[in-house]
């Protein structure tokens, strides 16, 4: 076996894994989405496809997008990033292998590292934040917090229940699917503990006296492993379990509760100087 072949098999992310990494842009997408994240899909196109029209013949729409998928789920697979729902973040691993290797069209490596970990630092800060209000809110201004994350998320008529007799469901709404509306109910709990099976049985169980297809609960917890079983088991009407993480997730995507500031980070860029003397050197060419 060749020195290189040894290198990829002994050295998992080392010198041959690096280079190969980069010819095949997986480091630039990790670079752009570490600059970028938590973001979704769309918001890589346009920095992938700028990278792909200088390095390579690719420039349809199309093309743009299937490269960007296949490296975005092989980096998912490799654990460098990390996706929930549709937003990707670089995980820790992906931040360190990228602080190793470095991004090939980024000056200023070390700094630009420094300001990447000091952005997720500060994003796990406000994470931790909006889960620790979240946790000594009053149950109904949590569920009206809910009824305006669902309102931010393209969903109709949302109504919170009366506070008795409503069977375990906090919040109704009408969701599109397709071409059809449906009636979906929400059970909203503001809770420490893991949620468990019989509230799940309580909410499926309340399906019918609302009109209701299918239904949600949105925790500040975690659940249990009868409960995620249980969530779409065959023949039973779907529940959606939505725990803490998730919620927070989708808080941050939304802008509740959270403000998203943009630094403009300057990088130096050689090549112009050297585009204005190649284009005088041109027109003195031309003048003789």
């Amino acid at each position: 076996m060749s020195e290189r072949g040894t290198d990829f098999r002994d050295s998992p992310g080392g010198t041959t894994e690096a280079g190969l990494d980069e010819a095949e842009g997986l480091l630039k997408v990790l670079a752009i989405v570490a600059d970028s994240g938590p973001a979704s899909f769309g918001e890589f196109v346009e920095g992938w496809g700028e990278y792909l029209s200088r390095r390579s013949n690719f420039g349809t729409d199309s093309t743009i997008k299937a490269t960007l998928r296949r490296r975005l789920r092989n980096l998912l697979e490799l654990e460098l990033l990390d996706r929930s729902g549709t937003r990707y973040t670089i995980s820790e691993a992906g931040l360190a292998y990228l602080g190793r290797t470095g991004d090939e069209d980024a000056s200023g490596g070390d700094q630009v590292q420094e300001i990447r970990k000091l952005v997720r630092q500060q994003e796990a800060s406000v994470r931790e934040s909006v889960g620790d209000i979240l946790a000594d809110l009053d149950p109904f201004v949590f569920e009206h917090l809910i009824k305006r994350l669902l309102e931010d998320m393209s969903y109709d008529n949302v109504e919170v229940t009366s506070r008795s007799g409503d069977g375990g469901v906090d919040v109704v709404a009408d969701i599109e699917l397709g071409i059809t509306s449906v009636r979906e109910v929400v059970q909203a709990k503001r809770h420490k503990r893991a949620i468990q099976r019989k509230d799940l049985d309580a909410l499926r169980g309340s399906l019918h006296r609302f009109g209701a297809v299918r239904g949600t609960i949105i925790a500040t917890s975690r659940y249990s492993k009868g409960t995620r079983e249980a969530a779409f088991e065959s023949g039973a009407a779907p529940i959606t379990l939505i725990d803490g993480e998730k919620l927070v997730d989708l808080l941050i995507a939304h802008d509740i509760g959270v403000r998203k500031k943009t630094l403009d980070v300057l990088e130096f860029d050689a090549d112009a100087f050297a585009e204005v003397e190649e284009s005088l050197g041109e027109q003195e060419e031309v003048g003789e």
